[in-house]
């Protein structure tokens, strides 16, 4: 599966999709029979990023992409950590990055240790990550926006919630984890 050169690229996809489909409704499934014939999107994951970058079919779809793009490239943070130090001690660190060329990656790292009196322990380390495609959604500027994300050939769409309308917020949350700008 391809993906497009950046997010300034996608944009002018779009604006060349609603102009040909647009005005009867179909521009999403122009871009989707676009994906599906020329960049090798399966149809499922054709119709979810269609749907997404393009839920309100607007010729402003391609500049209120971009921005919600703009608003979210860069890199996302949230850790946690339970027990004490010099005992036992749990640590978990998850990132998000989205980046400029519509690639993503997500990890999550933990770490489980103990360390006893004595100095003997343990240390279980764990991580997990995945990487692929991710686009926003075309909403206008609100509180809320969907981002489509594609990895392992599994897509699925995200809502973020911002905690207000600044085109650099320093967090998001999602499913109510709050994730914070790394600078």
């Amino acid at each position: 599966m391809m993906n497009f050169q950046d997010a300034p690229t996608l944009r002018d996809i779009l604006r060349k999709t609603y102009e040909i489909g647009g005005q009867q409704g179909h521009a999403q499934a122009l871009l989707a029979h676009v994906l599906e014939a020329k960049m090798d999107f399966a149809q499922d994951q054709a119709k979810l990023y269609a749907s997404t970058v393009l839920s309100r079919n607007a010729d402003t779809s391609p500049d209120s992409m971009i921005a919600n793009a703009d608003k979210l490239i860069g890199t996302w943070v949230r850790s946690t950590e339970s027990g004490i130090s010099g005992g036992c001690l749990k640590t978990m660190r998850e990132t998000w990055e989205f980046d400029w060329d519509l690639e993503f990656e997500h990890k999550t790292k933990t770490d489980e240790s103990y360390v006893d009196p004595f100095g003997e322990g343990f240390s279980r380390p764990t991580s997990c990550s995945e990487r692929g495609q991710w686009a926003p959604s075309d909403s206008e500027a609100s509180k809320e926006v969907y981002v489509v994300v594609i990895a392992n050939g599994v897509a699925r769409r995200l809502q973020l919630i911002w905690p207000d309308d600044s085109e650099k917020p320093g967090k998001f949350s999602l499913g109510g984890t709050e994730y914070f700008r790394k600078y």
